[in-house]
């Protein structure tokens, strides 16, 4: 209600900038993906389209940290009211989901109906229909999921300028281990274990299987070692694993806020 209803600027803010994002990487990769009589990308085409798709992913876990301030003022607001019995950590925990996802739900929307038809990020082996779906099902949950990860370390972190820190040192290295900037065959075993800790590379992955699957560039996945798992719908579910384990994790931490006056 504060932050959406009462105070719709912060709504329509956050809808526009990731609107604004959306045109400005169309417009910076405009028809990356476009090939002639929409035949199979190839080799060099998907790998720099994999680039383009990577900065689409890693807006979802980025833009978040632009609400840590927000959840701060939350969870003061929850410790005081919850020292009085008003409500549990899983009701705040439930409605901030709710509003999350549906505010999420729409910047989504706006952002991948926007960047998807300029950068023509289309399966060639199926409808436009269905791989848009696809596309916007990856980054829709790819963004609850940041959201979730920003949420679970502002109620950790003892202060605004420490979950700065904590986050943006994760998202880095999660962003290394993504696949998306060097190619999982380039970085040493004793080391790219790394990955299946990163969300994104599961967010990046969905991306890439969603746009080849079934083309005979699926191949490059193989050959980029971004196909364990190989589908769009097994990645996904993994980033909504790691969903409920942010959420499992903040609604701990919730239970155990205190309030300091």
């Amino acid at each position: 209600m504060n932050h959406y209803v009462r105070n719709l600027t912060n709504l329509l803010a956050r809808v526009f900038i990731y609107g604004l994002t959306g045109l400005l990487f169309g417009c910076i990769f405009y028809n990356i993906a476009a090939t002639d009589d929409d035949g199979p990308l190839s080799y060099d085409q998907a790998q720099a389209t994999f680039g383009a798709g990577i900065f689409l992913c890693q807006v979802y876990y980025l833009l978040p940290f632009a609400s840590i301030s927000t959840s701060f003022f939350d969870k003061a607001l929850f410790a005081a009211e919850s020292s009085i019995g008003l409500y549990p950590a899983w009701v705040y925990s439930f409605c901030q989901i709710v509003l999350e996802f549906l505010v999420i739900s729409l910047c989504a929307l706006v952002q991948t109906g926007i960047a998807i038809p300029l950068m023509g990020l289309w399966n060639v082996s199926i409808t436009h229909s269905a791989s848009y779906l696809y596309m916007y099902t990856v980054f829709c949950v790819s963004g609850i999921l940041g959201n979730a990860l920003v949420l679970l370390t502002s109620i950790v972190a003892f202060s605004q300028d420490l979950a700065f820190l904590i986050g943006s040192a994760n998202t880095i290295v999660f962003l290394a281990c993504s696949g998306g900037f060097v190619p999982f065959p380039y970085i040493e075993d004793w080391i790219v274990w790394l990955q299946w800790i990163s969300p994104i590379k599961y967010s990046f992955q969905a991306f890439a299987w969603a746009l080849l699957s079934n083309t005979p560039t699926t191949d490059l996945l193989h050959e980029l070692e971004l196909d364990t798992p190989q589908s769009v719908s097994t990645n996904i579910v993994i980033l909504i694993g790691i969903f409920v384990f942010c959420v499992a994790g903040s609604m701990m931490a919730l239970s155990r806020q205190k309030e300091v006056r």
